[in-house]
């Protein structure tokens, strides 16, 4: 059947039938072919294991009764032959004012199509709304141009010609908004008979496409949107934070000859609105505020007020009063009020004096709104304040020393629970109380929330600045560790540009913390911390009305902060370059469902020439920039805030050639649904650990799936768990596991295109993580000029192998680097720097930074690098031109040790049987300023109970121990310290740590493994507890099978240099026992010498006998 080209409502894909239904289960085969399927060997069935459920054959598209397209990876999509002229073309002779038109009056359910070969221009300038309720679907080339000013109401936007956008003029702006909860059908004009014509597709093509509902779907078409200047950078770093310009003061005459203040008459009180003195008096920063739908914080300044009460008594007072207008939540917040005055006594009072007196209060008062004069009100003892006034003039009490000066004062504030009201937000007023023959002068009157300001001048690069208007909203990332959600969203009300000194300043409020790390306010190796600035807004919006996600099963919501929106997918069309730049894309994106993001080139193999640059993503429900399947395209100098999800992702692992750079993206939140579902089978939900993303409880800000990319200038500013996440499968997975070559790429053992200038802060666990499995390269790979701050891991190793991090800087993290149960070919951390706490941090903060819970130092303190004791030879951590900073008591009040056990492998969970001994090889360590009770960290805690007694590490060159020679730290224990000199050491512990210090001494660790001895006096079949003995001739140590190794028939020993005495001795009775003993080796040698060797070990003849040694 033939008809007009119409959007075909496909919401019957979500109820497939069972047969259908089955295919999926069987991991999409038919279960009577299963007996054919069996995997000739397990990495066979790993790899089909790996791919369940993601792809349904070409026998179940056949057989498919719904007669609608799931995924076939040999299908693409291709330009249509009948545009192939198109760039010639005149785009004047068709408009869409008449294409739209045409549509409204043609009977039936017509989408508006731009038809193939044909040109169309945007003609509609005056912002006008458009309704599109049967959707945009572009076969020819529509064109948006500047003077575009349109807002199009539409279910569906399908491009299979061309759409190009230029940057609308200034004014100007182009709106794109989806709605709609029936998910359209897609028919590929090439197969659907449209690529003659253009218009008259067929219904029942068996290629028609279900994409889902607010789709925006370009298939075999290309995108030329270029909506932003090319030399706008998306952001910038904070340059400076500048002062307001002061406001003018305002007299309060202790006469009142003058009745008049300000223009208002004098009745019983001097009232002046805001607005009518200058006066900075400015709004509390609340916790919550209106918010306009946009995201846009919208505060009011109306009827704040100063009084001044009349002076009839002996004191008076001023009154600052700021009413509720959006503010809400505001008990329980600190606050600061702050002014400052100057006095004059006309009248010849006495200078010297304060003019507030102890007999008058100065209160907070909190009136219910709307209530009467008398009606409920709190105030007295509870709610009085202490002014702290300092600067020009006064004493330590405060006192003014001389009339006609400046002093400054602030009061702390804390507006208490128990100051609330169950109804009714409060208004909030200061009582100032002074004596009324002083003329007192009052100048930068301000109560706002602690750290915060209402409004704050920010300085940028004029680049940058140039580009912001008035109006735009920018974001200013977080500066505190570990807050993912401590940003700021601002709007610009006014830009300032100063070429000659290349900056501009923009006013913005709400304003940012006091204090907030700046390129001028930083030490020159510590600018990679200022924060970053990024604006929000563009002039062409793609925006979708937002929908609660429904459980299909159960119909019921699943959270009320889980909706869909829009998505956008450029699918199946290789060889087409795209061009996407300078849209800002907001509630895009399905919250819970796979293949629905903002941004998402699917399935597309090469794209070479391709870009997405320049891009904001605001409030994603489901990740921000996805490629999938597809290879070389250029993201680059994009902005993405809040959103669920993976954020810059590569989907299956088999994505190559793709340059990411110079992305910022903030708060990246963990989903509100414990399975995702997969949109690649039609919409069928698959349980294959949520198709293998892990992003339910692991979402990153950058996922890396396969290394052979490039990854350069990115910022992870914010995310709930990981910033970026190497996160290298064994196989390639999903859809891309069945492109012909793929089922033989191993994504975990890929090197790497670039990694390097990057950083990652204020994440919520950790900054870069290489886990699950773990990364493996074959040949080695390096992470250059990395920054990770602010987080509650820096880097974390784990099964990783044959990685160099260099000249890297890693600061204010609760453990910069974290490496344990790595692989054989060392991990190596050189040319670097790591510092407990920043300079920067410390100006703001001190020394007293909030430790971490857990009780004991190996979980409260601050850690350099924290490693496990008891991997294989070779797997452990190098350490290469490190330099440690600032893990002094003076410089953190929580320090651990520079170097510190993990706790991990005393917890029941490391390998059985592995040697003890292993630990990071160091050189050319130092230490800013020295570290000589914490470099390195043995913590007690963790060992109670544990039994072992084998920790060591050797000191090569003197720089970590507190003598400043070479040396060993080991464990206080008595195994570990019987044959040292006493007198070599040192003790270098702290509360709740147990190391010791050694100078001169070389030690090397022993392993013997014996049989067991059966118990034939015992008749029982048992066998004899034995223990080990050795003696040097001046001292001996016993010591227990398995103690140390928990390895079962192994003894283990730290042995300093030296000849030694081994013999076994029964543990009940003491007499000598001769097991067969099956070798004696030794750990790795020591740097330093005369350590133990074979000539220094003698075992009794008889176990030489019994042995497997002779």
């Amino acid at each position: 059947m033939k008809i007009q080209h119409a959007a075909f409502s496909a919401a019957v894909v979500l109820a497939l039938s069972s047969a259908a239904e089955g295919y999926l289960r069987s991991g999409g085969r038919r279960q009577k072919n299963q007996k054919n399927q069996i995997p000739k060997n397990q990495k066979e069935q790993n790899r089909r294991q790996n791919n369940r459920g993601l792809v349904l054959t070409q026998e179940d598209m056949e057989n498919n009764n719904n007669g609608v397209s799931y995924e076939n990876h040999d299908m693409n999509y291709a330009p249509l032959s009948c545009n192939n002229d198109i760039d010639a073309a005149s785009c004047d002779s068709t408009t869409f004012s008449s294409l739209v038109a045409s549509s409204s009056s043609t009977p039936g359910s017509s989408a508006v199509v731009v038809p193939c070969g044909t040109c169309v221009t945007v003609d509609i300038v005056d912002g006008s709304k458009i309704e599109l309720p049967r959707g945009l679907e572009v076969l020819g080339k529509l064109h948006f141009p500047s003077s575009s000013n349109v807002v199009l109401n539409t279910t569906h936007v399908f491009v299979q010609g061309i759409l190009s956008m230029d940057e609308p003029s200034e004014g100007n702006e182009v709106r794109i908004n989806f709605y709609g909860t029936d998910h359209q059908c897609l028919l590929p004009a090439m197969m659907c008979g449209g690529e003659g014509t253009g218009m008259e597709l067929d219904e029942d093509c068996i290629h028609k496409h279900e994409v889902g509902k607010k789709a925006f779907v370009v298939a075999g078409g290309k995108l030329d949107i270029q909506a932003i200047d090319p030399s706008c950078p998306s952001w910038t770093k904070l340059h400076d934070v500048a002062d307001n310009t002061q406001p003018s003061a305002l007299l309060f005459d202790g006469t009142f000859e003058d009745r008049d203040v300000g223009d208002v008459p004098w009745t019983t009180l001097v009232t002046t609105l805001w607005g009518d003195l200058d006066i900075d008096l400015e709004v509390v920063d609340a916790v919550e505020s209106h918010d306009d739908g946009d995201g846009n914080i919208i505060v009011n300044d109306n009827n704040k007020a100063l009084s001044q009460s009349n002076r009839l008594n002996d004191y008076t007072g001023l009154t600052v009063k700021v009413d509720r207008s959006k503010l809400v939540n505001t008990y329980g917040m600190d606050y600061k009020l702050s002014f400052r005055y100057k006095i004059s006594y006309d009248d010849g009072g006495d200078s010297s004096s304060s003019p507030f007196s102890p007999d008058v209060s100065s209160y907070l008062l909190l009136r219910s709104t709307g209530s009467v004069t008398n009606g409920p009100t709190r105030y007295g003892n509870d709610n009085e304040y202490i002014f702290h006034c300092d600067g020009d003039g006064t004493d330590a009490e405060g006192r003014a020393e001389a009339s006609d000066v400046w002093t400054t004062c602030y009061a702390d504030v804390h507006l208490k629970n128990d100051h609330s009201y169950e109804t009714a937000v409060p208004n909030v007023r200061f009582h100032l109380g002074y004596k009324k023959e002083v003329d007192i002068v009052w100048d930068d009157i301000s109560f706002h929330r602690a750290g915060y300001s209402s409004s704050s001048s920010i300085v940028v690069s004029s680049e940058f600045g140039s580009c912001v208007r008035e109006g735009d909203d920018i974001l200013v990332t977080s500066h505190v560790p570990m807050g993912w959600d401590k940003e700021i969203v601002s709007a610009v009300s006014s830009v300032q540009i100063d070429h000659d000194a290349g900056t501009a300043t923009l006013i913005i409020a709400p304003g940012v913390p006091e204090g907030i790390p700046t390129l001028t306010s930083l030490d020159p190796v510590e600018r990679v911390f200022a924060v970053e600035v990024a604006r929000l807004s563009r002039r062409v919006i793609f925006e979708a009305d937002q929908e609660l996600y429904m459980n299909m099963t159960t119909g019921q919501m699943v959270d009320e902060d889980a909706y869909h929106g829009g998505h956008l997918m450029m699918m199946h069309t290789p060889d087409v370059v795209q061009r996407l730049s300078g849209v800002e894309i907001r509630g895009f994106g399905q919250h819970g469902f796979l293949g629905r993001y903002p941004i998402h080139i699917h399935m597309s193999g090469d794209v070479s020439g391709t870009v997405i640059s320049k891009n904001v993503i605001r409030h994603s429900n489901q990740r921000c920039i996805n490629i999938h399947g597809s290879n070389n395209v250029l993201v680059s100098d994009n902005v993405a805030h809040d959103s669920f999800g993976h954020c810059m992702a590569l989907e299956d692992g088999a994505e190559v050639g793709n340059v990411f750079e110079r992305n910022l993206v903030a708060r990246t939140k963990v989903h509100k649904v414990e399975m995702l579902v997969s949109m690649h089978t039609g919409g069928l939900s698959t349980t294959f650990e949520n198709n293998g993303t892990s992003e339910v409880s692991g979402p990153s800000s950058f996922w890396i799936t396969n290394t052979l990319n490039n990854f350069t200038g990115n910022v992870a500013a914010g995310s709930q768990v990981h910033g970026f996440w190497f996160d290298t499968k064994q196989f390639v997975r999903g859809p891309s596991y069945h492109v012909p070559g793929n089922d033989r790429v191993e994504p975990e053992t890929q090197g790497l295109i670039a990694f390097k200038d990057n950083a990652a802060h204020s994440n919520g666990r950790k900054g870069i993580t290489m886990y699950q499995p773990g990364w493996l390269p074959e040949n080695g790979a390096a992470l250059e000029n990395v920054a990770s701050y602010k987080n509650h891991h820096g880097i974390f190793f784990h099964r990783n192998r044959n990685i160099v991090v260099r000249n890297s800087i890693f600061a204010d993290n609760k453990v910069s680097v974290r490496h344990f149960v790595n692989r054989y070919m060392w991990n190596t951390l050189e040319d670097s720097i790591i510092m407990a706490k920043s300079n920067d941090a410390k100006s703001r903060e001190g020394n007293d930074v909030g430790c971490f819970g857990g009780g004991d130092s190996s979980s409260s303190s601050v850690t350099g690098v924290q490693f496990a004791y008891n991997d294989a030879p070779g797997t452990q951590l190098r350490l290469h031109n490190v330099t440690f900073g600032n893990f002094d008591p003076d410089s953190i009040s929580c320090p651990g040790g520079v170097l510190a056990l993990s706790p991990w492998e005393t917890q029941g969970q490391g390998p059985v049987g592995e040697p003890m001994e292993i630990m990071p090889t160091l050189k050319d360590i130092a230490f800013s300023p020295p570290a000589v009770d914490n470099s390195f960290d043995i913590p007690c805690s963790i060992l109670d109970g544990d039994g072992r007694e084998d920790i060591f590490l050797e000191d090569v060159d003197g720089g970590m121990g507190p003598t400043g020679n070479p040396g060993f730290f080991l464990q206080d224990a008595p195994s570990m310290k019987t044959f040292v000199d006493p007198s070599a050491c040192h003790d270098v512990r702290r509360e709740g740590s147990c190391a010791d210090y050694c100078d001169g001494v070389c030690l090397r660790k022993l392993f013997v493994s014996a049989r067991p001895i059966e118990d034939i006096e015992g008749g029982g079949g048992g066998v004899v507890d034995y223990e080990m003995v050795i003696t040097n001739g001046l001292a001996s140590q016993t010591f227990e099978k398995g103690a140390a190794s928990k390895h079962p028939d192994r003894f283990d020993a730290v042995l300093p240099a030296g000849n030694y005495r081994i013999k076994f001795v029964s543990t009940a009775s003491g007499e000598p026992v001769h097991p067969a003993v099956d070798s004696v080796t030794f750990g790795e040698e020591p740097r330093c010498s005369g350590y133990i060797t074979e000539k220094s070990i003698m075992l009794p003849l008889k176990v030489y006998q019994r042995s497997a040694l002779c």
